[in-house]
């Protein structure tokens, strides 16, 4: 990005090289530069991502909530059969 900016293509261009950024982004950031308006955009554009990655990162948290709380219910379904199984073949049943 750097270099492409240093032999003179525009923001846009260089960030649209990287293929590392949406397409909405680059919208974003092409409108901002014909306006002029790069910094603010950067920053709107910043904000909205980390909101976006915050969001993200809670529902990925409440899943992995959900699985462990699973994964726990399965062992104890499945040691409370083990002490039963144990349990009745002492029992001689």
């Amino acid at each position: 990005i750097t270099s492409a900016l240093k032999n003179g293509d525009t923001l846009t261009t260089a960030l649209a090289r990287s293929q590392l950024f949406e397409d909405d982004f680059l919208h974003i950031v092409a409108a901002a530069e014909e306006v002029g308006s790069v910094p603010e955009a950067m920053a709107q554009q910043a904000e909205y991502w980390h909101e976006e990655a915050t969001r993200r990162l809670n529902t990925l948290a409440k899943l992995l909530t959900l699985g462990l709380w699973f994964l726990y219910a399965a062992f104890m379904v499945y040691a409370i059969y083990q002490i039963a199984g144990v349990y009745l073949s002492a029992l001689g049943a």
